[in-house]
């Protein structure tokens, strides 16, 4: 059964291997990568254009019932999981739309 999923991440190590192998295996496959950045996608897979760590960017390609991989590596100097709060730029809320 053919599934749609959307990868934040696609570019990197394990990324873009989940991408190859769920595009072998007949999904359909979207994944968000910065600009200048489209091209290390694998290929067979969708493209938008965006910031992993700005929903904004590309919560609309995120359709109700769609698997949503969150693979992103940060950078150093980002504060550790336990520092953020709902105000860091890192959090990322994805909300419904009626």
């Amino acid at each position: 059964m053919q599934q749609n999923v959307f990868v934040s991440g696609g570019t990197g190590y394990i990324g873009s291997e989940l991408i190859r192998r769920l595009v072998a295996g007949v999904h359909k496959v979207t994944a968000v990568a910065r600009e200048g950045s489209e091209r290390k996608l694998p290929s067979g897979c969708a493209v938008v254009t965006g910031d992993a760590l700005v929903a904004a960017s590309f919560v609309e390609a995120v359709a109700a019932g769609d698997t949503f991989v969150h693979l992103i590596s940060l950078e150093s100097g980002i504060p550790p999981l336990g520092r953020r709060d709902s105000s860091s730029p890192l959090t990322c809320r994805l909300s419904r739309r009626p």
